[in-house]
């Protein structure tokens, strides 16, 4: 660590004779830079995140590359501002607006957390938000012919075995796995008509022969799954996870708003 601290501070070829580790400065600064403030508080975060990684106490000299990095860093900045690098590269734009968003989404600052009963209004509001997924199990098969699909629906309507059918009449290799899964996964399998008919199903009840692509499908559905009322103590941590990420969300929305209002906005519209 210290070799590479040290190479860096030769490698740009600045003297590091001019800088001081002693701290004078009532205003709670290191150094500035064309008038702009390199803050102390930078210098001591920059130190404690280096000594974490030193067995050694930071030397003297030590100090001064790093005090020196930070001069640099903020002339990199100011000469990447002069030369129009912030407004003009996408990447930079990109990482100062996500880095500004980050700032502006944490939380205001609370002596304690959310109370029981700011919480339990919460969840009250949002409820089907922390329901689980619902999920069926369902038994398939398909066949391609047709002719044959009057003939299935005759023998669903008479009642006749699921099984039997399923062994009679299912040629083709279609099939649903036979397990309690979430929407999106039947979804997948059967394609969004049926799925939400699916789920709109009671157990046992048959559905099809229904056309789809070059195939007729026939559904049963096994079993559904029954969710019990959901109680606030059951899922709390995800209530107060949900609380603090609309806080965030809020946070953000807020200050959106209120830069909007301060700022000259002129919005020119193309002729269409």
């Amino acid at each position: 660590m210290r070799e590479s601290l040290l190479f860096l501070g030769m490698a740009l070829g600045l003297s590091l004779s001019f800088y001081s580790t002693k701290i004078t400065n009532s205003k709670g600064l290191i150094a500035s830079v064309n008038d702009k403030p390199v803050y102390l508080e930078k210098y001591k975060t920059t130190l404690n995140q280096i000594r974490k990684g030193k067995r050694n106490p930071l030397t003297e000299k030590e100090k001064e590359v790093i005090i020196n990095r930070l001069i640099e860093e903020e002339l990199l900045f100011q000469n990447a501002k002069t030369l129009g690098l912030l407004e003009k590269d996408p990447l930079i734009r990109k990482t100062i607006v996500s880095s500004m968003i980050d700032f502006i989404k944490r939380p205001s600052k609370r002596d304690r957390p959310p109370s029981e009963e700011d919480l339990k209004k919460f969840f009250f509001r949002y409820k089907p938000e922390f329901i689980p997924a619902k999920r069926i199990r369902v038994s398939t098969f398909s066949f391609s012919q047709k002719k044959n699909v009057e003939k299935v629906k005759n023998l669903i309507q008479k009642g006749e075995s699921f099984q039997v059918l399923k062994k009679q009449w299912g040629k083709s290799s279609f099939e649903v796995p036979e397990m309690l899964l979430p929407g999106n996964t039947i979804r997948s399998y059967l394609g969004p008509t049926l799925t939400q008919k699916a789920f709109k199903m009671d157990t046992g009840e048959v559905l099809g022969p229904i056309e789809r692509g070059k195939s007729f499908i026939v559904v049963k559905v096994l079993e559904r799954d029954v969710f019990k009322e959901i109680s606030f103590e059951k899922v709390r941590s995800r209530v107060l996870e949900h609380f603090l990420r609309r806080e965030k969300e809020n946070n953000l929305r807020n200050k959106l708003e209120e830069m909007k209002d301060k700022a000259r906005i002129k919005i020119f519209r193309a002729k269409s």
